[in-house]
């Protein structure tokens, strides 16, 4: 099965930064991937030990962390493979009476009409349920006949449910100013630099589709594998938040400062590099429009502190990136997603790991800034957020 090119995929989407001269393009760009080593398994990857104590969790080999791999298949037989179980997860789930089931199943059908048929029928079990309010709404969007969806309703059920999330704001922003309607999709852009929160629901994804996965008695790095594909593929529509404030802040001020005020807001607050990627690409187009050269250039250096180092495999943070594919590990790093942020996050989960290490006297697995306590460079400070 085409796992291994899966999981190179997200970690590729975990480094994804903005391009500075040109955001489409860096939409699209799912960064470097790095090589198999930082795709090997665990010694004891299978889904035993799946306490959250970092002292009891499985470890890969340091001393040969280029593991054997299994022989490769022909390309178009490992995808055929791989979409099999995809389809018979999804098909599983998809009989469920569980609205849970029902979201996860949306989540991995690509046909658009299938998804919306799902959704309706989730929507009625899941009244409550913000993030499934969140999903239909984000999903409704990329319909292209507006009578194969109730994007209207799907809309306010969202805004109703998800009033405090600022990414729920943007979307119905961004779908305003598809329709024409620019001054609602002004008030609303403001809204979504107003609330306090912004979630892009990356963690709730992989953790629901992981855990739904699990119905038709798949292994974990299958569940893995179908929760990454769900996350890639049902992310916000970054795009036509960007091409909005392109379009806007150059012809009007007003925009230009709810631009700022929302990339501000998002840097602060979003969970996700993604979210905080997009989310100062904004600011300049707004900074670049409104020509304040000084927050430009403090922009930018945040953007420039944040562009990936070139990859060097040094043990450390290889097996940080293995051990995603430990269990426990995976249920760890989510949880720090959601407290921390992703960005301390990893930072926080690669701790644990050289502290484990280093109680196991296995200071061959460290990197050489581990080892001799070096920490990487700060980012810049945020700047004060804009009035209003």
């Amino acid at each position: 099965m085409a796992v291994v090119a899966v999981i190179a995929g997200v970690i590729a989407l975990w480094a994804l930064r903005s391009s500075h001269d040109d955001i489409d393009r860096a939409l699209q760009d799912t960064g470097r991937t790095p090589p198999l080593a930082a795709l090997a398994t665990t010694t004891n990857a299978g889904d035993t030990g799946t306490s959250k104590d970092s002292a009891t969790l499985a470890v890969v080999d340091c001393a040969s962390y280029l593991p054997s791999m299994p022989p490769p298949k022909d390309p178009e037989e490992a995808h055929a493979e791989y979409q099999r179980s995809i389809e018979d997860v999804r098909d599983r789930l998809a009989k469920s009476p569980d609205p849970e089931h029902l979201h996860a199943a949306a989540l991995l059908e690509q046909d658009l009409a299938s998804r919306i048929a799902i959704l309706e029928r989730a929507l009625v079990l899941g009244r409550n349920d913000a993030f499934l309010a969140w999903t239909a709404a984000n999903s409704c969007a990329r319909v292209k006949e507006p009578a194969d969806c109730p994007l209207e309703a799907w809309e306010a059920r969202m805004l109703a449910l998800d009033g405090q999330n600022s990414e729920a704001w943007m979307l119905s922003a961004t779908l305003r100013w598809r329709a024409g309607e620019t001054g609602a999709a002004l008030r609303a852009l403001r809204r979504a630099a107003a609330v306090p929160e912004s979630r892009a629901y990356w963690p709730e994804m992989l953790a629901m589709v992981e855990r739904a996965s699990a119905v038709g008695g798949q292994p974990f790095i299958d569940r893995l594998s179908h929760a990454i594909r769900a996350a890639a593929m049902n992310g916000p529509d970054v795009g036509s938040a960007v091409r909005m404030c392109r379009a806007q802040s150059s012809a009007q001020r007003d925009w230009a400062d709810a631009c700022l005020a929302y990339g501000e807001r998002v840097e602060r607050q979003g969970r996700t590099m993604l979210q905080t990627s997009i989310a100062r690409s904004i600011q300049r187009i707004a900074l670049q429009a409104i020509q304040d050269d000084e927050r430009l250039a403090a922009v930018i250096a945040r953007q420039d502190a944040a562009r990936p180092r070139a990859f060097v495999p040094l043990p450390g943070e290889i097996a940080m990136e293995s051990a995603m594919l430990n269990p426990a590990f995976f249920e760890r790093y989510l949880e720090l997603v959601r407290t921390q942020g992703e960005v301390a996050g990893r930072e926080s989960l690669l701790a644990e790991w050289q502290a484990w290490l280093l109680q196991q006297h296995a200071t061959h697995c460290l990197s050489p800034d581990a080892a001799t306590g070096r920490q990487p460079p700060a980012e810049p400070p945020l700047p004060p957020q804009t009035p209003g």
